[in-house]
C-alpha cells in the first residue's frame, strides 16, 4: 500500500525555522536552497550549522547548492556559513542572484529530488513543506536549476575575498 504525501503547512516564523531545520537534516545527497536574504533562517544557529556539518560528511557525493541575491551579504550577515562554505567548498557552492532576478522573493529547499519546501513570499512566514512528494519535489528542483544556471558570480570564501 502506498501513501500519499501529505503536506505540512507552517504559518509562523518558528514553524518555517523547524521545516528548514527539518529539511536539512532530510537531504542525503543533494541540497538545494534559494531565498534571497536568509534573514528569516536560523543562519547563526548551532542547529542549522549541526545538520549542513552532517549533510556534508554523508558521503563524497554530496552537493549542496545556495543561491542569495547578493553574495556580500552572505560574508556581511552570516559568519558561520562563511566558516562552513570556506571548508567545505569542495560539495557547497553558494552563487548571486542576477540582477534581472532582483525581485524574486520566495524560498525554496529541495532534498535530493523527492522533499520539497517553499514560502511563496518572504514578507510573510506562511508556507508548505511536502516530505516524499516526488512530483512537487521535482517543479521546485526545475524552477532551482532555472535560477542556478542564471547565476554566474560565485561566492569565494577566501581570506582574499574576506
Amino acid at each position: 500500500m502506498t501513501t500519499t504525501p501529505s503536506p505540512r503547512f507552517f504559518e509562523l516564523r518558528s514553524g518555517f525555522q523547524s521545516e528548514v531545520l527539518e529539511m536539512v537534516n532530510r537531504a542525503q545527497s543533494e541540497l538545494l536552497m534559494f531565498d534571497p536574504t536568509y534573514a528569516d533562517w536560523p543562519g547563526q544557529s548551532a542547529e542549522l550549522a549541526a545538520a549542513l556539518e552532517a549533510f556534508v560528511k554523508r558521503g563524497s557525493n554530496v552537493r549542496l547548492h545556495m543561491v542569495i541575491d547578493r553574495n556580500e551579504r552572505v560574508a556581511a550577515d552570516y559568519p558561520r556559513l562563511v566558516n562552513f562554505l570556506t571548508r567545505y567548498q569542495h560539495v557547497a557552492e553558494c552563487r548571486a542572484l542576477p540582477e534581472r532576478y532582483a525581485n524574486l522573493a520566495e524560498t525554496m529547499i529541495v532534498t535530493d529530488a523527492a522533499s520539497a519546501l517553499r514560502r511563496p513570499s518572504t514578507t510573510t512566514y506562511r508556507g508548505v513543506a511536502r516530505v516524499l512528494d516526488i512530483e512537487y519535489a521535482a517543479a521546485l528542483r526545475s524552477r532551482f536549476m532555472e535560477l542556478w544556471e542564471a547565476c554566474h558570480e560565485r561566492f569565494s570564501p577566501t581570506t582574499l575575498g574576506l
